[in-house]
């Protein structure tokens, strides 16, 4: 019988420029649980997606480069797709999109600036294809760095109304529930402050539990 060696193909596909022909076989790949279990396919696979992403985003060269909408779309489904099914255990999809927040930062962070447009562009991006959870612990790595995270809040909007839309409240509640204990576990010594704090991040944890205020 004829069998096709998945891993060579995506190799030799990536290794040739193919993109598209790359990524379409890493979601065939995914489907193989025999290596969808393997780590260093998966480990392959991922560091090709990675930098197939990035690229998406057209940051080298003329800032004013339009995104790459469908290759982008399709590398953020094979993330998630990644983690929801053998090979989630090498994957944090959060961290992945993060990644991908600071390529379109050049890289640099800290309060003093506030975001680039590839950034916000990207959050758009994220607001209509990433899942809930995984936008919003993206989120959360993301705008401790920033001047001023409120801004971000109608991709939080749009985004939780996407998933309310494609009825997954449960599954955006586990993910609360990370991010109110994983942001509160680094507070230590700051429970006693009554409002919430826009400028250090802190104003996740609040819109978690529905008392956050933020000044217009």
């Amino acid at each position: 019988d004829y069998r096709r060696d998945l891993v060579t193909l995506m190799e030799l596909s990536y290794q040739s420029g193919d993109r598209g022909l790359f990524l379409d076989l890493a979601d065939e790949m995914l489907d193989k649980s025999s290596l969808a279990k393997q780590e260093k396919v998966v480990s392959q696979m991922l560091e090709h997606l990675r930098v197939i992403g990035a690229g998406s985003l057209q940051v080298e060269g003329s800032s004013k480069s339009p995104i790459d909408l469908q290759t982008l779309s399709k590398a953020i489904a094979l993330f998630q797709k990644t983690a929801s099914g053998s090979s989630k255990q090498y994957i944090d999809v959060g961290k992945e999109l993060y990644a991908l927040l600071k390529v379109c930062s050049g890289g640099r962070e800290g309060t003093d600036r506030k975001p680039f447009k590839k950034e916000m562009e990207l959050l758009s991006i994220l607001s209509e294809r990433a899942l809930p959870r995984y936008m919003l612990e993206a989120l959360q790595l993301w705008c401790p760095y920033r001047e001023d995270p409120a801004h971000s809040l109608q991709f939080v909007q749009q985004s939780l109304s996407r998933g309310a839309k494609m009825d997954c409240n449960s599954d955006m509640s586990g993910s609360f529930f990370r991010i109110v204990h994983s942001r509160d576990s680094t507070k230590h010594g700051d429970s006693n402050t009554g409002s919430s704090n826009v400028s250090n991040g802190s104003i996740w944890g609040e819109v978690m539990k529905g008392a956050a205020k933020v000044e217009k």
